[in-house]
């Protein structure tokens, strides 16, 4: 009985892995068929269909299942703050969610705003709003504040780089000094879009 008991584990662990495989296959084949419609003139990330299993950050042995359908996680963060939002809102984001993308999406495979946002894994306040705003050639993504937080964050890629710049409304300069090019036709057109 043992031995059969063990047998029966290695066959179930065995199928897993295979269903696994087999998963991360089809959600690899579904990232490239986007990357011809992206980035997308909305502030919504495309649905992938897999649940990835995600360790902790900060406690061991504890796996979180996200889901990149509908940018879902079991962790505390997610089912706190973040649950209520429209599905595909970005600040549905947990740090769990950005672990999946990373783990299924390689680095520069995703172009524009979409890669990043993604690569960034920079989490933001549940209550952050997004607007999309096209600005000469580049489309951006731009974080809006939301009550007291008074930072903006502008996410585009410009050549082969992806880049996060933030503003601050409150001090009206950018972090670091260090400005995108055409940063005042674009803090123009992403304040009128804040109105």
């Amino acid at each position: 009985m043992r031995r059969l008991a063990v047998l029966l584990r290695a066959i179930h662990k065995e199928w897993t892995k295979i269903q696994f495989d087999e998963s991360m296959v089809r959600a690899r084949s579904q990232v490239e068929a986007l990357v011809a419609r992206l980035p997308p003139p909305e502030p919504q990330l495309p649905e992938i269909s897999i649940t990835l299993p995600i360790k902790s950050h900060t406690q061991k042995g504890v796996v979180y299942n996200v889901n990149l359908a509908g940018l879902a996680c079991t962790c505390a963060d997610w089912r706190a703050y973040r649950c209520d939002l429209p599905a595909g809102h970005l600040s549905r984001c947990c740090k769990h969610v950005f672990d999946a993308f990373a783990q299924l999406i390689p680095r520069g495979t995703w172009p524009g705003w979409v890669g990043s946002f993604v690569s960034s894994g920079w989490i933001v306040s549940p209550k952050t709003e997004w607007r999309v705003i096209d600005v000469g050639s580049n489309r951006w993504l731009v974080s809006m504040p939301d009550g007291q937080k008074q930072w903006m964050n502008f996410y585009t890629q410009e050549s082969e780089a992806y880049e996060r710049y933030g503003y601050s409304t409150l001090e009206r300069r950018w972090a670091y000094d260090m400005p995108p090019r055409g940063a005042n036709k674009l803090l123009q057109v992403a304040l009128a879009r804040c109105s």
